[in-house]
């Protein structure tokens, strides 16, 4: 066990952290991609409508079974077709924070 396993197992049996602190649902999210958005899309504008943007992509992309896997690769390719065809689904306002250019996606 290293040591900060070690510090992790003492503080959960001996510090009742469970009554002080709870973490949003931004620490919870069950595709890594959706941090990535969480994050792109946090800047500068209110909590509530980064929630709405990742739970609007979270459906759009199909994302209902915490199970399966989304990976970065599958983001960046349907976030990707997302952006080239500008369609009018509910996750196409992810194109104000990203656009498309010749050498790729650039992050504003």
């Amino acid at each position: 066990m290293t040591d900060i396993e070690t510090v992790a197992l003492f503080c959960q049996e001996h510090l009742n952290l469970g009554s002080i602190v709870r973490l949003g649902d931004e620490y919870a999210y069950s595709h890594l991609p959706l941090c990535f958005l969480d994050a792109v899309w946090s800047i500068g504008v209110r909590y509530q409508g980064v929630q709405r943007v990742v739970k609007r992509y979270e459906k759009w992309a199909g994302l209902g079974q915490p199970s399966s896997i989304h990976t970065t690769a599958e983001f960046l390719e349907k976030l990707s077709t997302l952006v080239s065809a500008k369609i009018g689904s509910p996750a196409a306002s992810l194109q104000d924070r990203i656009c498309s250019r010749d050498i790729g996606l650039t992050l504003r």
